[in-house]
């Protein structure tokens, strides 16, 4: 361990490329799909989650999966996908 936590072991991972669709407003009715690419940097991964919020409601938690099951298109691709 380096002094403030600066060796590479402690870092966390590198999310980028986030995106959400549809690419239209989402009505009350439809799912909203949020992509990211996570990379494991240091620390391995445990989970990913998405947190968000709606307004001034709740913070929901929602696993992001990447498995390549329901809107997620390739399983192992560093691509997450939550719904």
């Amino acid at each position: 361990m380096h002094a403030n936590g600066l060796a590479p072991e402690d870092r966390g991972p590198v999310i980028h490329q986030a995106s959400h669709g549809p690419n239209t407003i989402a009505t009350e009715t439809e799912d909203l799909v949020v992509n990211a690419t996570v990379e494991e940097i240091g620390t391995p991964l445990g989970a990913v989650r998405l947190h968000y919020r709606v307004m001034y409601g709740a913070e929901p938690v929602v696993e992001m999966v990447d498995d390549g099951t329901g809107p997620d298109a390739v399983s192992g691709d560093g691509v997450f996908t939550a719904r």
